[in-house]
């Protein structure tokens, strides 16, 4: 397995330092696709999950709580990580090509 510093560019797990506001650009770009070039076992921190997802801290931990994010990996009792895999699979699986379809439940009434 990869040096977690070196897989996740040295990024903080679980630090106490205040998240970048979603409203400014991050200072360091990362994408899914970039990360996945370092391997599927590449390992991404809260920090860039945020990122890349563009979803906040709590939203993220309240993911994990709930069951309802991607996979992650507990690192020690206050530090997560996420595969990169992971998180490609678990966009995957949210897909949605279409939201209605005329023999779905709950399908508008005929005029």
């Amino acid at each position: 397995m990869q040096n977690v510093s070196t897989a996740i560019g040295a990024a903080e797990y679980g630090s106490d330092r205040q998240p970048v506001p979603l409203d400014h650009p991050p200072t360091k770009s990362l994408s899914l696709d970039a990360a996945l070039r370092g391997g599927p076992n590449t390992l991404l921190s809260p920090d860039d999950l945020m990122r890349i997802l563009g979803y906040s801290r709590a939203s993220l931990a309240r993911w994990r709580k709930l069951g309802t994010g991607p996979a992650f990996v507990k690192l020690s009792r206050n530090r997560v990580a996420y595969r990169a895999q992971d998180v490609a699979d678990h966009l995957c699986a949210r897909r949605i090509t279409r939201l209605w379809s005329p023999d779905s439940h709950g399908a508008p009434a005929a005029a």
